[in-house]
């Protein structure tokens, strides 16, 4: 048994001396190369064609539904970012939603009733008609 323990804690520490070796020393996986050499400057950067450094993208928001006092709240990713009541059957809205959000999802509350309708967000104007 105690050749055993021996062997074990023997093997461990081998184990642990040669898990604590650095891989290289010549890279540095901080540094990306760009096939050139590091990346040293901003202009070094190769950014593709079309590329937006943008987070979020403004979109126009119109809602037809022909029943008034109907209120819609509008979501992305679950959170509200409008909440819209119909008063002569149409709505619009300009609202600012994250530039990957590709549905919305709006609540339609009446008094009796409460729906979720999901719908596509592609485009700079999106349009939704209620037809029951």
């Amino acid at each position: 048994m105690k050749t055993f323990k021996t062997f074990f804690f023997s093997l461990l520490t081998m184990s642990l001396l040669v898990s604590c070796v650095k891989d290289s020393l010549d890279e540095d996986p901080l540094i990306p190369d760009n096939g050139e050499g590091a990346i040293t400057a901003i202009e070094d950067l190769i950014i593709p064609n079309g590329f937006e450094f943008q987070t979020e993208r403004s979109v126009n928001l119109n809602i037809n539904d022909a029943q008034n006092g109907t209120r819609y709240v509008v979501l992305v990713n679950g959170n509200q970012v409008a909440n819209k009541l119909i008063v002569q059957g149409e709505i619009s809205a300009s609202l600012n939603i994250p530039a990957t959000t590709s549905k919305l999802t709006l609540l339609r509350r009446t008094a009796r009733s409460l729906e979720e309708i999901s719908i596509s967000a592609n485009g700079s104007t999106i349009s939704y008609n209620y037809s029951n």
